[in-house]
Parts: C-alpha cells; sequence; structure tokens
C-alpha cells in the first residue's frame, strides 16, 4: 500500500512539476536595453511582457527576455502592428512586468494525435488545434523553425510550444526563442 501511494505521489509531482502560471514584477531600474526587476521571474529565458498604465488603461510595450531579475529587451512590437501610431517601446522604471504572459495558452508539437491528447490532459493548459500552425506554414510557405514559431504566436496568442521529441517535452517560448524547460515524458 505504501509503495502505491508513492508511485501516485511521485506521478502527481511529476505532473504539476512544471508551473505555468504568470509571474508579476516592475522594472526596478534600466540601463540602455536591460532592465532590472523587482522580482525574479522563475524560469531562465522566459519572456516577459512590459505593461505602461496609461490615463486610457493599460498598453502592451515591449517584450523582455529574462533570467532571475535580469531583462533583456527583445520586441518592441509584442502586438505585430508595427506600421500604426503606439508609445515610444521604452521602458520606464515602475512600468508593470508580466512573465509567463499567454502561458496557459499553447501549442503542442507531437508526432501523433494521441500523444498530442496526452499531453493536454496531463497539463492544466489550452491547446490549439495543431492543424493550424501546419496550415499557417503551408499558407505562408515557411518551414517550422525559430522564426515561423514567433510569428504564429504573436499571431495567435500563444505563450509556449510544446515540442515532444522522443519522450522528452521540450517547452518553448516562442517569444524569447528559447527552451525555458525539459521534462521526460
Amino acid at each position: 500500500m505504501k509503495k502505491i501511494l508513492l508511485t501516485l505521489l511521485l506521478i502527481t509531482a511529476a505532473i504539476f512539476a512544471i508551473d505555468l502560471s504568470k509571474s508579476y514584477a516592475t522594472i526596478a531600474s534600466i540601463n540602455g536595453e536591460s532592465v532590472t526587476l523587482s522580482n525574479p521571474m522563475p524560469y531562465p529565458n522566459m519572456s516577459a511582457l512590459v505593461l505602461r498604465n496609461t490615463p486610457n488603461g493599460d498598453f502592451a510595450l515591449l517584450y523582455l527576455k529574462t533570467n532571475g531579475t535580469n531583462g533583456q529587451i527583445i520586441d518592441k512590437d509584442p502586438l505585430g502592428g508595427n506600421p500604426l501610431a503606439t508609445l515610444k517601446p521604452i521602458p520606464k522604471i515602475g512600468d508593470r512586468v508580466i512573465g509567463g504572459f499567454l502561458y496557459n495558452r499553447v501549442l503542442i508539437i507531437a508526432p501523433n494525435h494521441k500523444i498530442e491528447e496526452q499531453i493536454k490532459n496531463r497539463y492544466p493548459i489550452r491547446a490549439i488545434d495543431s492543424q493550424l500552425f501546419k496550415s499557417y506554414l503551408a499558407s505562408s510557405k515557411q518551414s517550422a523553425n525559430a522564426q515561423s514559431y514567433k510569428a504564429f504566436a504573436k499571431l495567435l496568442g500563444i505563450g509556449l510550444i510544446f515540442l515532444i521529441e522522443g519522450n522528452s517535452i521540450k517547452i518553448y517560448d516562442p517569444i524569447s526563442e528559447a527552451v525555458i524547460a525539459k521534462e521526460s515524458f
């Protein structure tokens, strides 16, 4: 009985080993394209959205690639509306930072539909249909790479891509273009 209970506990711990919840901070200092955050982000290389509070509401300013309390500006057009009139994407001390923005909305790239369904059942995520990504690649005549992942993620508001390779899951942040975690499957 103890062995069964221990096994169930280990399985439960493995299922929730990756915490996909958001993390919050503010910009504490700025040095060119680098910023220091008031609170550390939980994963190295995770993206974080910088928000500016304006009289008309919050404005998505830019994306950072974070490592602990350090951040590097990586994308000054987080919504993909470059030709539109916007605020200048220059961070200020006190701007709010949301790490793991949209991390609960993912794309799963798996070898087959059965494995994709297993991943959906294992994590508390909202996964979009992987056929949308295949259609996107076909219509834009692109291959699956960092650029196409990022463009697709910004287009559909996706925070993570789960790349299933053999017995492992690579949890890839398409905005920071980096693997933030790996887990056996």
